[in-house]
């Protein structure tokens, strides 16, 4: 293991040097540096929650079971933690669905659940019990409610026309310079600038786009957008 971590990194300073001669060739070295320095800045955010609703197969649960499901989750984690493992090491999603439709009532039957350790399940026992009695007895207005779906505005005539001209421009433009259009300015960004006003559009593409972004695309947009 410790061979591969090491070869794992031989080359990459001799690659650094071959990387940052293509970028300075080209006079994107600068372009390289900002998304560094925008890279150099993210802080970790904190540790995600489980959410019974993100689990493959929870949106086929009634509120009950999400609720069981999600008492279930939050046990796997603490014990996870405790015990430095990743979480399908302690439990799959599998058995926690299981467990959601049928929730386990006696030690046994949580002992006797297929897809885990015997073992494991003895040392949670106790715990699942415990999860499974607190989510039954839970209020209805405390139960996992799933989002109402958003629903999203419906493009004039106009705006399909004005982003389908603003994706020819840019990957006009792209292609002249070898770069995939969709690093420059993705589907989402040239959709929110084609449904913006003409005279907020190019406020909102500077928020939107990176300065190097601009460099590339900032022409083209200027004179779409204001037409």
């Amino acid at each position: 293991m410790l061979h591969y971590a090491a070869t794992d990194v031989l080359h990459l300073v001799e690659l650094r040097d071959i990387l940052a001669a293509e970028l300075d060739k080209l006079g994107r070295m600068g372009w390289a540096r900002e998304e560094f320095a925008l890279m150099a800045a993210v802080e970790p955010g904190p540790p995600k929650k489980q959410w019974c609703l993100d689990v493959k197969g929870a949106n086929k649960l009634s509120p009950r079971e999400l609720g069981v499901l999600q008492g279930l989750l939050e046990l796997r984690d603490e014990t996870a933690r405790a015990w430095n493992r990743p979480h399908f090491k302690v439990l799959s999603n599998n058995v926690l669905i299981e467990w959601a439709k049928t929730p386990p009532q006696k030690r046994h039957q949580v002992i006797e659940t297929r897809g885990a350790g015997r073992s494991v399940l003895a040392k949670l026992a106790s715990g699942v019990l415990e999860a499974v009695e607190i989510a039954l007895a839970l209020p209805e207005d405390q139960l996992p409610q799933r989002p109402a779906p958003t629903k999203r505005a419906v493009p004039t005539d106009e705006e399909k026309k004005k982003l389908k001209n603003l994706k020819v421009a840019r990957d006009k433009v792209c292609a002249a310079l070898g770069i995939n259009g969709g690093l420059v300015a993705n589907a989402a960004t040239l959709g929110r600038l084609s449904a913006a006003s003409p005279e907020t559009a190019l406020d909102e593409a500077k928020t939107l786009l990176k300065g190097w972004q601009w460099e590339v695309l900032g022409d083209i947009l200027t004179k779409e957008l204001k037409t």
